[in-house]
């Protein structure tokens, strides 16, 4: 990779929380729980600052992206009993990263809120940081640089791209239920959404930015072999009192020939997320080489 793309790895930092709650009574959770999270931790920032709410859930400028995305648990599990555990993460990525201990004093004093339309009573058992060593009970800030240390094999005969939530992506206004993305394009959309994360909570640097999206690469003629399925989700919206579709691709690509060198952007994708709704835990991959 470039010098630009090294300098903005090493600048570009991040804190991923991972969160665990203990549920106090039986739950009815919806089977998706990302927009249940969001909502719950924008009453929770709300409540504990107006300053910090701002940070998270106001549009400072048009199309600005927002500064956190939420990994949800990967079941899509409805019933739940009293004493089980439940646990969700959170990332924060760039300046954001300077007030996260403002956010994890703020969930904590959110415990009383409730989770889910019952507003079933927990607690929270613990708040650890996610790192590329590990779980760590304290809070601890790591740049993408360090994410990426981990090396693939030089030679890489095949990458795979498993979806983990819905993938939403648009094409004039309409979510894309069929389509079969060649490398490029996964390229082409997790440079573009690490770019506009950093043009404004990072640095906001043209040459650098230009220097990026120049130095690319671009893949020769690769196979691509797909199975996807499209996901009807509907989310109910608490501020337009009415169900919201939320539908994504799922399934998995998987990638042959001269590839190796889409490996460390697809692994910038997996910490980002890619499409809309990646607040409320939409757009999660794995990749696999």
């Amino acid at each position: 990779m470039s010098d630009a793309f090294s300098e903005l790895c090493d600048r570009f930092n991040s804190v991923t929380l991972r969160v665990t709650l203990k549920l106090h009574e039986r739950a009815r959770l919806t089977a998706f729980k990302g927009s249940m999270l969001h909502g719950w931790w924008g009453h929770a920032l709300k409540q504990y600052s107006e300053d910090l709410f701002h940070i998270f859930f106001t549009e400072h400028q048009t199309n600005q992206p927002k500064p956190y995305v939420i990994h949800t648990c990967p079941d899509h599990k409805i019933h739940w009993k009293a004493g089980e555990l439940f646990r969700f993460q959170l990332s924060l990525f760039g300046d954001a990263t300077k007030v996260a201990s403002q956010v994890i004093h703020a969930l904590y004093q959110a415990a009383h809120l409730g989770l889910g339309e019952q507003r079933t009573p927990f607690s929270i058992l613990s708040i650890e940081s996610m790192t590329p060593d590990g779980v760590h009970p304290d809070l601890i800030t790591t740049s993408l640089s360090q994410w990426l240390t981990t090396k693939p094999p030089i030679s890489i005969p095949d990458i795979t791209v498993m979806t983990q939530t819905p993938l939403r992506l648009k094409y004039k206004g309409k979510a894309l239920e069929h389509l079969t993305f060649d490398l490029n394009f996964w390229i082409q959309k997790t440079l573009s959404r690490w770019l506009d994360i950093s043009k404004y909570w990072v640095i906001d640097h043209a040459p650098l930015t230009r220097s990026i999206m120049q130095t690319k690469p671009c893949l020769p003629e690769h196979q691509v072999e797909s199975q996807t399925q499209f996901i009807a989700w509907h989310r109910q919206s608490m501020s337009q009192k009415t169900k919201m579709p939320v539908g994504g691709l799922t399934g998995q690509w998987r990638f042959s020939g001269e590839v190796a060198e889409a490996w460390p952007i697809l692994k910038i994708g997996e910490m980002l997320g890619l499409g809309s709704n990646t607040t409320m835990g939409f757009g999660r991959f794995h990749v696999l080489c």
